[in-house]
């Protein structure tokens, strides 16, 4: 066995995981901390997870859907992503334009917000469905509820809840409402679900009204006036086609302060004793040598139940999974039917599109040389992806038209993904117990499923970078 630790003066913490949070991260730790050895371990071959790109057999990359670094208003994060390229190799997208989006709903492609545009409704039902928001719960805490169909419920209604959001969630995720978490809907619907009832200047009054202006949307995204519009975060993107630009540039400035990377790494043990973790052996995948890494700081990145495994959690675990989330990477001869939008959901449930990534609307470069790139997210129950069908819903949608030609495309088939269920969180929430009780104090677990309603990238940061401010080093 090889050892990895250093003399006994360096302190040396390991970040288990090379995803962008664990890039973030590290770069932060290794800033505030450079004395210490500051190492990133990841069983992939490449730094990036999920949020780096996808390199096609054109040579080119696509993201695996849709992925912008959307920041996490905290300054010293943010910067390190801000810096990760230099400027003129960045795209900031702020306020109107952080975040403009279509769906598709009730047989109409929806250019003016991804939020369920319900205005064709008469006034009878306009006036039911307000009379239920005002008395829905004020001062809605997601985190008090187990299910998403009693949170949508006392959030919005039985009328709009139980007839339109129901019936979308219970297609993708197959599932009744009842069996799933808050973040089921959060996933499909927003972090502020909302709808649109009205036109705009009665919006705009019934606005003023902090209880109806978190669940009346405005009807046009674009329109949105000041102060609504004024966003305190940015999303950030590369100048060229593919996050894995920005994931590229973060390495290689980790790698510049003296962080080190150890790829595909196959973790065998964790040790522990006295409320420390102290040692991390693992074995190279492609030679089979074991490696040990005496640590001080142990920061855990991946999935939770693999850790909580390591140090001697014995239940027995099986996530429910649903749907198989494909990827089709296309290249088309002129732009895709949907304006500037970066990209469309999906809520017909008579297609197994979820969503269409439309790159050229903020990433311009993406069509310099006159064709147009896009990435279709593809939920189906089959292992299998159909090109023809895919290229059909498509043109049913409309967001592809008689003059679209298909230049190029290259299929992924991915894994059936963990369901958003009770079940699975009640599993998490036996694990974080479990994890907690060993009261690890060299211990911090950042991972999309440390914590409860944590699974997007800026809140994962800020949950981090607030857990790091009370970690004992």
């Amino acid at each position: 066995m090889s050892s990895m630790s250093k003399c006994c003066s360096q302190r040396t913490d390991v970040f288990v995981g090379g995803s962008l949070s664990s890039l973030i991260l590290a770069t932060h730790h290794k800033i505030t901390n450079p004395e210490n050895e500051v190492i990133i371990l990841d069983g992939a071959s490449k730094v990036g997870g999920d949020n780096g790109s996808y390199l096609a057999k054109n040579g080119e990359f696509f993201d695996y859907g849709m992925r912008v670094y959307y920041e996490c208003n905290v300054k010293e994060l943010d910067d390190i992503v801000a810096r990760s390229l230099p400027a003129p190799e960045l795209v900031f997208l702020k306020d109107n334009k952080k975040d403009p989006a279509a769906c598709y709903f009730n047989g109409n492609l929806q250019f003016n917000s991804p939020c369920l545009d319900l205005r064709t409704l008469s006034c009878t039902e306009k006036n039911l469905i307000i009379e239920q928001i005002n008395n829905s719960k004020k001062n809605i805490n997601k985190s008090n509820y187990k299910n998403c169909a009693e949170y949508l419920t006392d959030r919005l209604g039985k009328i709009i809840s139980e007839k339109y959001l129901f019936p979308i969630l219970e297609n993708f995720y197959g599932r009744k409402p009842e069996e799933l978490t808050v973040d089921a809907s959060t996933a499909h619907f927003g972090l502020n679900e909302r709808v649109i009832l009205f036109e705009e200047n009665k919006t705009l009054q019934l606005m003023e009204d902090e209880h109806l202006r978190m669940r009346i949307a405005f009807p046009n995204q674009r329109h949105l006036p000041e102060p609504y519009s004024r966003r305190s975060a940015r999303g950030i993107y590369p100048a060229r086609l593919g996050m894995q630009h920005i994931i590229n540039g973060l390495k290689e400035n980790f790698l510049a302060l003296g962080g080190k990377i150890i790829l595909n790494a196959n973790i065998q043990s964790v040790g522990h004793n006295n409320g420390l973790i102290s040692v991390l052996n693992y074995t190279d995948k492609n030679t089979g040598n074991l490696f040990s890494i005496n640590l001080q700081g142990l920061f855990w990145g991946a999935p939770l139940q693999l850790l909580a495994k390591f140090l001697g959690y014995e239940s027995k675990f099986e996530l429910e999974r649903g749907k198989r989330a494909h990827l089709a990477h296309v290249i088309l001869n002129k732009k895709l039917n949907l304006s500037e939008l970066y990209y469309l959901f999906n809520f017909d449930p008579s297609y197994e599109i979820f969503r269409v990534v439309n790159y050229s609307a903020y990433c311009p470069h993406s069509c310099s040389d006159g064709l147009f790139r896009a990435t279709v997210e593809y939920w189906s129950n089959s292992d299998k992806i159909n090109i023809q069908k895919i290229n059909e819903e498509l043109r049913d949608m409309c967001v592809l038209d008689k003059k679209h030609k298909l230049i190029f495309h290259e299929l992924t088939a991915g894994p059936a993904f963990p369901l958003q269920s009770v079940k699975n969180e009640e599993l998490m929430d036996d694990v974080r117990k479990y994890v907690q009780s060993l009261a690890l104090r060299n211990l911090l677990a950042f991972g999309p499923s440390a914590k409860k309603h944590s699974f997007y990238t800026p809140d994962i940061l800020r949950g981090a970078f607030e857990d790091y401010g009370q970690f004992s080093f």
